[in-house]
């Protein structure tokens, strides 16, 4: 009777042991699928913050480029402008004389 009270207590002691196995493995899993979706998380987070610095980048040179266009095409506007200004200032020059010869003789006399 008394080996069968000792053999009972084994038993309990060896099943209280597998449960207690069984609880850590259940931590084990839990913990590494845990550690695996904050691998992922962090690994998202770093993407989309290097994926945002690029298209902010991207934006910036798009702006500086749209400036810049803006002001060449200012300056080239500015320059037809002044281009027709001396058109029409040669026109006149050369409505005063009645030909090229009448305007060289005036040129060599200045």
């Amino acid at each position: 009777n008394h080996l069968q009270a000792e053999f009972h207590k084994v038993q309990l002691q060896l099943q209280k042991e597998k449960n207690l196995r069984l609880r850590a493995d259940e931590e084990v899993s839990r913990l590494n699928k845990q550690h695996e979706d904050e691998k992922k998380n962090l690994a998202l987070n770093i993407k989309t913050k290097i994926q945002n610095h690029y298209e902010r980048k991207v934006m910036n040179v798009g702006i500086m480029y749209k400036k810049e266009m803006n002001h060449l095409n200012k300056q080239f506007r500015d320059l037809r402008i002044d281009l027709m200004g001396a058109e029409y200032l040669i026109g006149k020059i050369f409505g005063m004389f009645k030909d090229q010869e009448t305007l060289l003789s005036y040129i060599r006399t200045r």
